[in-house]
Parts: structure tokens; C-alpha cells; sequence
């Protein structure tokens, strides 16, 4: 899960560890703050499906990854 109200840029580095986690079947939730500079925001997270090769995509009301049950391990 990330959140922001501004720009941001992931460096190489942070792009391949991304790429991992998405590959490996992780799934990232993007949510634009609705004040400040949430466009940006929203514009970075695009840039950065666009960099990774993917298409992001919305996630509406009772979308079945909020609906189902997450069993979460401690390390």
C-alpha cells in the first residue's frame, strides 16, 4: 500500500524490487491523498506502471481483493 499527495520518482534499484514483488504475485494498492498535490501523485504512479510495462487498474467497491480474507504471518 502507498499513499502520497505529491510527485515521486523510484530510482533502478527500487524498480527492480518492485518488478520482483508484482512478479511474484504481490499486489500494490496505489491511493492519491485528495488534498495537496494528489494529481501528481496519481501521474507518478502511471509513470511508474508505465516503466514496469503495466497497466494499472481501479479497484472498485466489493472488487473481490477487498472482499476476500487475508491471513497475514508474522516474520
Amino acid at each position: 500500500y502507498v499513499t502520497g499527495d505529491g510527485g515521486f520518482e523510484l530510482d533502478s534499484s527500487a524498480l527492480d524490487r518492485l518488478r520482483l514483488f508484482l512478479n511474484g504475485g504481490g499486489v500494490l494498492f496505489a491511493d492519491p491523498c485528495r488534498e495537496g498535490q494528489w494529481k501528481e501523485f496519481a501521474e507518478s504512479v502511471e509513470h511508474v506502471a508505465t516503466q514496469l510495462e503495466l497497466e494499472p487498474g481501479a479497484v472498485e467497491r466489493w472488487h473481490p481483493l477487498l472482499l476476500a480474507r487475508h491471513v497475514l504471518v508474522a516474520p
